[in-house]
Parts: structure tokens; C-alpha cells; sequence
């Protein structure tokens, strides 16, 4: 299963006439190989109503270095706020077998790194 760690991402809201509304996040990733040489690339992930109703909800296309997937429209705020307020974010994904192909019973998720135990507010009381 490939990771990468998250370095930048580009949020997309938009609509598509009769489609229905369409959003996309560009996310740009390091992806570690064999040879320990991190490789910068770009994953897109699409957010739409239209994907509910023909696959599932959901499909990858996954490769060594980078993504795509289509996921529902109501998965967006969580990802982004996901983006938004963690650090560090990694995402990942499974491969496809065949060069292209679409998988619709794929893994995709966003994760955070090593979070220190005790964040939030300090507790002042006596």
C-alpha cells in the first residue's frame, strides 16, 4: 500500500450544470522508494453526488506515486478539515493490478503522523 506525506493541497468547489456540484482536492505528496529518494508528485481526489449513483460512491486508480479517486460529495468537509488542521497528513492508497484500471473496493484515507499525547487547552483549575 503506497503512502506519501502531504506537503500542499488545492481545494476546487464548483458546478456542473445538470451534473450536480463537483469538488476536487490536488493534493502534492512526497512518496518514499526503495532507495530512500523522495519523489514529489500529485493526487487528485474528486468529490461529487454524480459518483453515488453509478459506482458506488466510490473508485481508485491507483499507481506507485499517485492516485485518483471518486468519493461522495458529503466526504468533502471532513477531508479538507482533515487538511486544514493536522499536521502532518499522509495519504493512503492501493494499487491497482492493472496500469489504470478503476477499483471500486480500493483503500484510500488520509491519516495524521505522531500526534503528542495532551493537546488542547491546559487545565487551570485547582
Amino acid at each position: 500500500m503506497p503512502s506519501a506525506q502531504i506537503s500542499s493541497y488545492t481545494a476546487h468547489v464548483g458546478r456542473l450544470g445538470p451534473l450536480g456540484s463537483d469538488r476536487l482536492l490536488v493534493l502534492r505528496h512526497h512518496v518514499m522508494h526503495a532507495n530512500n529518494e523522495p519523489a514529489e508528485t500529485t493526487s487528485e481526489i474528486y468529490f461529487a453526488d454524480r459518483f453515488g449513483t453509478s459506482n458506488t460512491g466510490f473508485t481508485t486508480v491507483g499507481a506507485d506515486d499517485t492516485v485518483r479517486a471518486h468519493l461522495p460529495a458529503d466526504d468533502f468537509a471532513t477531508w479538507l478539515d482533515l487538511l486544514r488542521h493536522e499536521a502532518p497528513v499522509y495519504l493512503h492508497w492501493t494499487k491497482s493490478d492493472v496500469a489504470g484500471a478503476s477499483e471500486n473496493d480500493g483503500i484510500i484515507h488520509l491519516a495524521t503522523g505522531p500526534e503528542p499525547t495532551g493537546e488542547g487547552p491546559v487545565d487551570l483549575s485547582p
